[in-house]
């Protein structure tokens, strides 16, 4: 497991990659279609004190996944 980061995190570092949160965010949301969880770039994290997970982005994993 590489370096993992929030979606906010990810995004801080690379400004670039997605015209804004909201587009890294609509990504990570179709995790199961689009890969990004079968490839291990996306963690969920259970919240102990929510019913939804954290999102967390391994970074290698993220783009090992965007290269195909």
């Amino acid at each position: 497991m590489g370096e993992l980061y929030t979606l906010k995190n990810f995004h801080e570092k690379y400004p670039t990659m997605h015209n804004n949160l909201q587009a890294l965010r609509f990504e990570v949301a179709k995790r199961d279609d689009n890969g990004l969880m079968q490839s291990g770039a996306i963690i969920e994290k259970p919240c102990a004190t929510q019913d939804r997970k954290s999102l967390l982005i391994d970074e290698p994993a993220y783009f090992k996944w965007l290269k195909g």
